[in-house]
């Protein structure tokens, strides 16, 4: 079985046994270190081959980029710690159009005090816009950091407060 992949726009999207494992940026610093260790974490390769889930997220980022979708409809999976993993859940719950601090993104984990550790899981991300860790800025409202860039944070929201 093969990573399928296709790229859309400024992303690169993959699926593995039709869950979707990657929505992240082309531009990203370590694209191709990212998409190594997917190939390690799964014992095969990347193939160019636009799959029935690809097509369908897709699908829901255009209607999302156009204001028409505030949630996504899509099976993912991402490999983790368990920290990690209940963060990206915890990132799957906030509100189209809302913010949230670091520290209180630590506070609805099990880990209330690790904030640098629930800072480090959010970027770890690999399903960015779906599993929405641009929504996680710092206490004093500045926009902290973005692997797909500060410009491309500052888009996304912009985006979610006019829909």
């Amino acid at each position: 079985m093969l990573i399928n992949y296709i790229n859309h726009k400024d992303l690169i999207l993959a699926e593995y046994d039709s869950k979707i494992i990657l929505c992240d940026w082309l531009s990203k610093d370590d694209r191709k270190s990212t998409n190594q260790k997917l190939e390690t974490l799964y014992s095969t390769s990347f193939s160019n081959n636009e799959t029935a889930p690809l097509a369908k997220l897709k699908d829901q980022l255009d209607e999302y980029h156009a204001g028409e979708r505030t949630s996504f409809n899509i099976e993912t999976s991402q490999n983790g710690t368990e920290l990690q993993k209940e963060v990206w859940e915890q990132l799957k719950l906030l509100p189209h159009g809302q913010t949230i601090s670091y520290s209180d993104l630590a506070e609805k984990t099990s880990k209330p005090k690790a904030i640098r550790a629930v800072a480090s899981a959010v970027g770890k991300n690999l399903i960015s816009i779906v599993v929405p860790c641009h929504r996680v800025i710092r206490s004093s409202g500045d926009l902290g950091g973005y692997a797909g860039g500060l410009t491309n944070k500052e888009k996304l929201l912009k985006l979610e407060r006019q829909s």
